[in-house]
Formats: structure tokens, C-alpha cells, sequence
């Protein structure tokens, strides 16, 4: 192996180290990215339009670690590159620091967070000096090269291990860990049989925390220490107010049922879940705090700078419910979907109202500040629509013939379901059994019974909302006059039944 190939091979193997270490910094330290991080998170920030339906519509849920992972693929490439045009060790690591202190100041607007900087300069420091060490290329040096290299692989190892797991709780890196929710004063009650029916395979009524799907922005959910963390709530108001964690706990405590859906869910998609939501009334807080004639909008943004935005009347209106949640299916918000408090608005798109990390509020009008995904050309109705999927049987089943039990899920936050139905190779449809609702904000179950014949027949599903509007029969691409929204259209499914 030529000298310069040998080079190249340790400069790839120490900055892998470096990644490595990264990750683990970045998983212990609260508001720290990592290197791949930085880079991923830069190349959110730009994304052009139409680039997260893409993404989402390819990786689902996992987009985001297929994205970490392109960050880092991509950076140890440019290092072994950089390796093979420059052979001195200290260039690559200078580099790669150059390149993950970019990523976090266009992350944070060209300010980076001291703990981004220990998260991503401090790997590639060691790196570094580990590469000058091996350059006097003695066996000593060898030796010490090795170990350094290896005891920071271990070190990131062990870090990640503390900083990705419950281990979290133990090291007292988890506040959530020591929390727990307060009593309610409007409570909701557990399903009854009626709610929920017991068939194989269909989704459970409530979605499992663990379940719930997550599409958001952030790479790496924001490590939030509830001691210090609080949110505002100003504007056009004529009382602002500044919360902390322990004011929201003593606030009147309210649960809802609610389903929430993703606007980049396609049809028959699972980027849906329903939970029971705890927190505080956000009619309450804004009638605290007094809002002002004119304003037309209640603008959101997080911890880590994403915003929302949908009009002030719908958090206002008397038959909903909107809350800051703090708390998912009895439990508090674990990281990944809000901790310490998130808004949930039954009714509308995540993408205009589901801010989690949630940092502040602001009522103001609609010509004063534009939300993250409207500036990306998605549409500014963020009303949920009204969807049907069909989870039994499975697409492609080989199925005997005779009784063929079809069932799924429908839903129209915050419209209600009056009824679904089932249509067999196009033909007339036919009504199904419903669920009784949690509420009219979340979704319900329906089942019927198909005399199946031998053959190869398609399966296709409607809804009609509560007000009685018929599901819509064209589907649609998830584009409106140019700018990108829901998709539209039926559910259908093919099976194959024998004789």
C-alpha cells in the first residue's frame, strides 16, 4: 500500500472517530449538534420547495436519519479527498470543523451555540492532534496513535450509550424523567368497547407514544432542561405573559382526545396517530393575556427556530379545544414530541399549528410574519381533510373466498365522521359499522363484511365528514394552483381471493 493511500486510510479512520465522538457530545449536551448534525441541519435550513415532500415521501419517518447519515457519508468522502490531495493529517480535521461550524451558524442565523461549537470543534480538535502524533510514523507513535483513536471511538460510544437511552434518567441529563403529570380538572375517559373494536391488524384507537409518527425539522430533538426553560406569550396582547414549566403544571389541567395527521401523508398513509392530550387551555391563556383588535394570527416558533402560523379565530372559537400540552397518552412529553410543551389544535395540519419545543407565542396579523413551511410555497389552509384508509386486509392478501372482514380507520377533525363506506371493483358502496368516537376531533374505526368470489378485485373506501360532505372521488398530487398541500382521493386497495 503506497504511502499517501495509508495516509488517506488513517485520516478516514480518525475522522470516523471524530464523527463518533460527536454524536455522543451532541447526545449528553443540552442544545448541542453534532458534525453530521450541523451539516443536515444546514441542509434543511436551505431545502428548496417541494424538497421535504420528496424526502418524506421516499424515507417516511426515517428521513431523518437517512439525512444524518448522508451528512456524514458525504463529509467523510470530502475528508478522504481533502486526504489524498493534502496529505498533512491536520488539514482534513480543519476542514471538517470549518465545514460543521457552517452548518450550525446558518442552523442558528449565523450565531452558533457554545455547545455547538464543544459538540463539533472538540472531536475534530482531537482528531487533529491524534494525526500529528501518527505523522512521525515510529512505532511508538504507532502505539499512541492507536490508542488515542480507539479510546475516542469508545468515549463517543459511551456516549451516545449514556446520552440515547434511558441511561439518560440515571446520569440526571433527563428532566422529563422526574416529572410527572398533574391531576385533571376536565378529564377524558378511558375508550370503551364501543370506541374500539378488537380486529386483527387495524390501528389501535390510541396511537402508542412509541407509535406516533414524527415529522418535524429537527434533526436531533432539543435536550430542554425544564427548570430553565419558559415561553412568552406577547404581540398584539394587551398582557404579555412569560410561563415556566411548574406555571404550566399549576394550571387547570385539561385532557382531549385528538387525531393529527401529516400534510405530506399520502393516501392510505400512516403519518397519522390519535392520543389523549393533557395541558392547559390555550383560549385560557390568551384570554389572560388579552388580545387586541386587528390581530389575525397566532404566530408559534420553537426552541430551535421553526414557526407556525393559522388564524387567531380558530384558537378562539368556542367548540374547540386547543391546548399547550404537556402531556401525551398520561404521560409527559417525551423529547421527540414536544418536551417540555407543544401546542396542539385539533383540526389543522401540524405544518400551520403543532409547534413543539414550543418557545413563544405571538398574536399579530398575517402581513407581519410568515410561517417556515408557508415561505416554501405550502398552502396557508391548514385544515385537516377528510381521509379513509383500509388496514384489513393487507394490499396484495391471498385471501379464500367466502365472509372477508375489510376494516380501517377514518377520519375529519374537527368535523366528525357521519359515515364510511366500502365499494367492491367500483361498484355501488355500501355502508360499514362505525366506531363510536372519542370526540369529533379524532378518527374512528369501521369494519364490514365482504361474501368475497374467486378473482382479483379492488377494495376502495370514502368518508362523509359530520357536515355531510362526501369525501372527495379525484385524487390529487398534493398541489393546489402551485403551491403544495394535502393529497386527496380514495383509498383502494387489491386482493386476490381464491376458489
Amino acid at each position: 500500500m503506497s504511502g499517501e493511500r495509508r495516509e488517506a486510510r488513517l485520516v478516514l479512520a480518525v475522522a470516523a472517530g471524530a464523527l463518533l465522538l460527536s454524536e455522543g457530545v451532541a447526545a449528553i449536551v443540552p442544545g448541542a449538534l453534532s458534525l453530521s448534525g450541523a451539516a443536515g441541519a444546514a441542509v434543511i435550513a436551505l431545502q428548496p420547495p417541494g424538497a421535504k415532500e420528496l424526502v418524506t415521501s421516499l424515507f417516511g419517518t426515517a428521513s431523518k436519519g437517512v439525512l444524518q447519515l448522508l451528512a456524514a457519508g458525504v463529509g467523510l468522502s470530502l475528508v478522504g479527498l481533502l486526504a489524498r490531495w493534502r496529505p498533512r493529517a491536520v488539514q482534513p480535521a480543519a476542514w471538517m470543523t470549518g465545514f460543521a461550524l457552517t452548518g450550525s451558524a446558518i442552523f442558528w442565523g449565523g450565531v452558533p451555540g457554545i455547545w455547538a461549537i464543544v459538540a463539533v470543534a472538540v472531536p475534530a480538535f482531537l482528531a487533529g492532534r491524534i494525526l500529528e502524533v501518527h505523522e512521525a510514523r515510529d512505532d511508538g507513535d504507532r502505539r499512541a496513535f492507536l490508542r488515542a483513536s480507539g479510546g475516542m471511538a469508545i468515549a463517543g460510544g459511551l456516549a451516545l450509550l449514556v446520552g440515547r437511552t434511558p441511561l439518560r434518567q440515571l446520569f440526571g441529563l433527563d428532566a422529563r424523567g422526574a416529572s410527572e403529570l398533574p391531576d385533571a380538572v376536565i378529564s377524558a375517559p378511558p375508550p370503551t368497547g364501543a370506541q374500539s373494536f378488537d380486529i386483527p391488524g387495524i390501528s389501535p384507537i390510541i396511537t402508542p407514544v412509541e407509535s406516533f409518527y414524527r415529522i418535524d425539522t429537527s434533526l436531533s430533538p432539543p435536550a430542554i432542561d425544564a427548570t430553565r426553560w419558559s415561553m412568552r406569550i406577547d404581540g398584539m396582547v394587551e398582557r404579555p405573559l412569560e410561563l415556566t414549566y411548574d406555571d404550566l403544571r399549576a394550571e387547570p389541567q385539561i385532557e382531549i382526545y385528538s387525531t393529527m395527521a401529516c400534510i405530506s401523508n399520502e393516501v392510505g398513509g400512516d403519518l397519522v396517530g390519535t392520543a389523549k392530550w393533557s395541558g392547559v387551555s390555550l383560549q385560557s391563556l390568551l384570554t389572560r393575556a388579552g388580545v387586541q383588535a386587528g390581530a389575525t394570527q397566532l404566530f408559534s416558533r420553537s426552541v430551535d427556530g421553526w414557526s407556525a402560523g393559522f388564524p387567531i379565530a380558530w384558537a378562539l372559537s368556542p367548540e374547540r379545544q386547543p391546548l399547550v400540552a404537556i402531556g401525551m397518552n398520561d404521560e409527559p412529553l417525551t423529547r421527540d414530541h414536544g418536551f417540555p410543551a407543544r401546542l396542539v389544535v385539533p383540526g389543522l395540519f401540524g405544518y400551520v399549528s403543532a409547534t413543539k419545543w414550543l418557545d413563544s407565542i405571538v398574536v399579530n396579523r398575517f402581513e407581519d410574519a410568515t410561517p417556515y413551511w408557508l415561505e416554501l410555497g405550502w398552502v396557508a389552509d391548514g385544515t385537516m381533510e377528510t381521509q379513509a384508509r383500509i388496514e384489513v386486509p393487507r394490499y396484495g392478501s391471498r385471501l379464500p373466498a367466502g365472509p372477508v372482514q375489510v376494516a380501517g380507520t377514518a377520519w375529519a377533525p374537527d368535523r366528525g365522521v357521519r359515515a364510511v363506506e366500502i365499494s367492491i371493483d367500483r361498484g355501488p358502496w355500501s355502508l360499514t359499522d362505525l366506531s363510536l368516537p372519542l370526540s369529533s376531533a379524532t378518527w374512528v374505526q369501521w369494519r364490514a363484511t365482504w361474501q368475497a368470489t374467486p378473482g382479483e378485485h379492488e377494495i376502495r373506501v370514502r368518508t362523509t365528514d359530520g357536515f355531510g360532505e362526501v369525501q372527495p372521488t379525484s385524487p390529487a398530487d398534493g398541489r393546489y394552483e402551485g403551491l403544495l398541500g394535502a393529497y386527496r382521493g380514495h383509498h383502494a386497495i387489491s386482493v386476490s381471493i381464491t376458489g
